[in-house]
């Protein structure tokens, strides 16, 4: 069994990444896909420059980890935020809605009954 490969794998899952989705999103251009692939691999034992460029390209990847076992897949400076990031934008919208509707009721003349009724 490849240990390195297994810790990498749940590097990986912790972000929520296959090696598939780590090539794709790295570019071909900086990573190959077929070495990603070998990464995870059990049978192939991937080189410590391997390592090295995964950690370069996925910082929040704990070399620590990968290397040694020790701690977390992630480091922990690094925290995964699954939230939708339109959420905090609509809130912000929403709120602005609201102030700016509070103060034009604060600043409109009251419409008086028409004296002649």
């Amino acid at each position: 069994m490849n240990i390195l490969a297994e810790r990498l794998t749940k590097a990986f899952d912790a972000l929520g990444l296959s090696a598939h989705k780590f090539a794709a999103k790295h570019g071909t251009e900086r990573v190959n896909r077929k070495s990603v692939f070998n990464l995870v691999d059990e049978d192939t034992r991937p080189s410590f420059d391997q390592v090295v460029k995964v950690c370069e390209l996925e910082p929040t990847i704990s070399a620590e980890y990968l290397l040694r076992g020790i701690g977390n897949p992630i480091k922990p400076d690094y925290a995964i935020d699954n939230t939708d990031p339109c959420a905090d934008l609509i809130d912000h919208i929403q709120k602005q809605i609201q102030d700016n509707t509070s103060l034009l009721a604060n600043r409109a003349t009251p419409i008086s009954p028409d004296p002649k009724e």
